[in-house]
């Protein structure tokens, strides 16, 4: 790490103690203040007298692109009956002109904006950006994009009405509002990350909740191949179209990486094209095994980028050319973009991936292997080129043809995390003198997705466990200023009832995000479980909220969610969370470990790690929670319902840690009835898989019949 200091993250043991209030949550947070006047000062005007509001909601009469701001009209309207117990009417903007008598609020780019006086630049607000403003006794919301409005309303509600959300089902809102004053708003707001996205089951599964957590449901702006949103290159380079010996004008294996004989290969598992089509041939065989064919390989052949014109993979001296390449990945994306934009009723910028398999196999032809040579040992440089050819093209298809913006995302994912730059004279400088020249310096309709995944999100990058993982942030950052990084910090992915403690380093993370401008955060979870374990709950409000406003106070954050999320349960639930932080720190660093990579968690799982002791403790805590819910039993089944399903979700793990690390004390008997209970209760809750892929009935004791 050059010149930098590095900063190691202490969470002090002896003096942390939370104690959740009692009181009710105010909503207040993110950004409460306008940061030119301290505050946003009240009207004279009524928002709301006796329960009752003269305000009318305007909305644009042709809402053909902007299906969002429907959504926002919806939200608005439903939240301000939930907190004042009375409806507010709604109308178009059909020949509504501003006057000062009038009294409405307005959403999204209305006629009633265009004649109020306001000049609308949204320029500056990025795409998910907003404007509040009020005039005379009317208020103007209003986006870049119809996200950006959206997220103005739940802005308004916030401030009109204490409104946040914290998760699904759980929020705060003011009831029984009789009388309310309009504010004065003069409010612009851009996130600190442009582009956010929480990848959870929790949120996968439910636009709603991603939605008002500010995450925008991925498919609302990701152009997807049939095969995959994020691994895309199989879904855009088809080995049924390119791989048929059948079809000799589609036919070119050279696309395909090309594997040395196993004893030679640096890969493990390596698929070249031709054992591909010999060990899973998708053409001469029936479709269903042609199916199973395509999915046996499709996440694992990677391409070759380099260009090389035979399919061998021997450089005989002929040129490469990657122009075939780059022309057969266009005609896709722009078949792919055609087909999403026909489907949605939108105006927001548009991204898609061109990101590599899941896997190691990267290509070996004798091209590839001097051009990695070239570069410092990067595969990413002809990667880089390729992508750069593709998505000027298709930023000036899409500008053209539908007047919208339109981003290419490539990965530095595992053989592509290092970036073609060395060292001189003690400072990092791209390598501009390799055969692409300066073609390899992003262009600016490519962002980067930095995805460090054998980082330690116990420790912050600015620690020096993660000293490699920092220097590469860097590094790229001298090829493109178009940074997005996809973290790995929620969860251990060979075991989700592990719990993972990365509380300690998330703020210092999203300065170190904030410090090397990035602009898209895509923050993995238990990303296809239906409900997730292990207070993932919580990590997803924390993450979502410090990607909104990354100068937030995590603690009082933390105060919030547990006062809204577990209601009479917070204060219990509470001292287990704060406990096993500082439980888990302590022995963490007693031991001086690190966990590096998302199967690091197996080394937590042992006996003096969590000792039976701790493990009981955090139990009785447990059983506190649900006794300071039993009295809904019966008074308010619906809400004693929803606190024990919450309590016993983030309860799962530690059912885990008993029957797993303490049969010897407790005996074979009772961890087998607490394992059977965990699974009872994980179904029950919903939780439906026990790691990445993998179904909970995988969820097996050894010992189990």
């Amino acid at each position: 790490m050059k010149n930098k200091p590095i900063k190691i993250l202490a969470f002090a043991l002896a003096a942390v103690t939370f104690v959740c209030g009692l009181t009710g949550c105010s909503g207040n947070g993110g950004k409460t203040d306008d940061p030119t006047d301290n505050r946003i000062k009240e009207t004279s005007y009524d928002l709301v007298s006796g329960g009752r509001t003269d305000y009318t909601v305007v909305y644009p009469e042709d809402m053909a692109n902007d299906s969002y701001v429907d959504i926002a009209v919806e939200e608005l309207c439903n939240f301000f009956t939930e907190s004042t117990g009375n409806t507010i009417a709604c109308v178009s903007d059909k020949g509504l002109t501003h006057k000062a008598s009038n009294k409405y609020i307005s959403i999204g780019n209305t006629a009633l904006l265009a004649s109020s006086g306001i000049e609308v630049d949204t320029s500056a607000l990025g795409g998910d950006g907003y404007k509040i403003k009020t005039v005379d006794q009317s208020v103007y919301l209003y986006g870049k994009t119809t996200y950006g409005t959206l997220y103005s309303v739940y802005e308004f509600l916030h401030r009109q009405f204490g409104y946040e959300f914290f998760a699904k089902d759980c929020y705060s809102l003011e009831k029984n509002v009789k009388s309310k004053k309009l504010l004065d708003f003069d409010y612009a707001y851009t996130p600190s990350i442009a582009q956010r996205f929480m990848a959870d089951g929790t949120l996968n599964y439910d636009n709603e909740s991603a939605r008002r957590m500010r995450s925008a449901p991925v498919d609302s702006f990701l152009v997807a191949p049939d095969k995959g949103r994020w691994h895309t290159t199989q879904g855009l380079v088809r080995i049924e179209t390119y791989l048929n010996p059948d079809d000799p004008e589609n036919y070119h294996p050279e696309f395909f990486s090309y594997n040395l004989p196993e004893e030679e290969s640096a890969n493990t598992g390596s698929h070249s094209y031709y054992e591909a089509v010999k060990k899973y041939p998708t053409v001469g065989v029936d479709e269903e095994t042609a199916k199973k064919n395509r999915d046996l390989i499709n996440g694992r052949l990677q391409l070759c980028f380099s260009g090389r014109p035979h399919a061998d993979g021997k450089d005989d001296g002929t040129p490469a050319d990657q122009t075939p390449l780059v022309n057969a990945i266009v005609k896709q994306m722009k078949y792919f973009v055609d087909k999403f934009i026909e489907s949605k009723v939108d105006d927001n910028d548009l991204y898609m991936c061109f990101t590599q398999m899941d896997n190691f196999d990267w290509c070996e032809c004798d091209y590839c292997r001097a051009t990695t040579a070239e570069y410092g040992g990067s595969m990413a440089a002809g990667y880089i080129v390729v992508a750069n050819k593709v998505a000027d093209i298709m930023y000036d298809y899409v500008k053209s043809t539908y007047g919208r913006e339109f981003t290419t995302f490539i990965f530095a994912y595992q053989n592509t995390e290092k970036p073609p730059v060395r060292e001189s004279n003690g400072k990092y400088e791209p390598i501009l003198d390799g055969r692409y020249g300066d073609d390899i310096i992003f262009s600016k309709h490519v962002s980067l997705l930095y995805a460090p995944i054998a980082a330690c999100y116990y420790n912050s990058f600015y620690d020096e466990v993660n000293v490699t993982e920092y220097e590469r942030m860097e590094q790229w950052r001298l090829l493109t200023d178009n940074m997005g990084v996809w973290t790995y910090g929620k969860t251990f992915y060979h075991d989700f009832f592990v719990p993972m403690n990365s509380y300690n380093s998330l703020k210092e993370n999203f300065n170190f995000f904030m410090e090397n401008k990035v602009n898209f955060l895509h923050a993995q979870g238990q990303s296809w479980n239906r409900q997730c374990t292990e207070w993932n709950d919580l990590k997803t409000y924390l993450n979502a909220s410090l990607a909104w406003d990354y100068t937030q106070d995590m603690d009082e954050m933390i105060d919030k969610f547990f006062t809204n999320f577990y209601g009479d349960a917070a204060p219990a639930m509470r001292k287990w969370f704060d406990d096993f932080r500082l439980w888990h720190t302590a022995q963490t660093e007693s031991r001086g470990w690190n966990y590096r990579g998302t199967s690091a968690g197996r080394k937590t799982m042992d006996a003096s790690f969590y000792p039976y002791g701790k493990l009981m403790q955090w139990q009785k805590n447990l059983d506190e929670a649900y006794a300071s819910i039993e009295k809904y039993k019966t008074s308010d089944p619906a809400l004693y319902d929803k606190l024990e399903r919450r309590i016993t979700k983030d309860g799962l793990s530690l059912k885990y840690l008993i029957y797993n690390l303490h049969e010897p004390t407790i005996g074979y008997a009772e961890a087998d009835r607490i394992y059977r209970q965990m699974m009872e209760d994980a179904v029950r809750v919903g939780v439906t898989e026990c790691k990445e892929d993998r179904p909970l009935e995988e969820l097996l004791r050894t010992t189990v019949l």
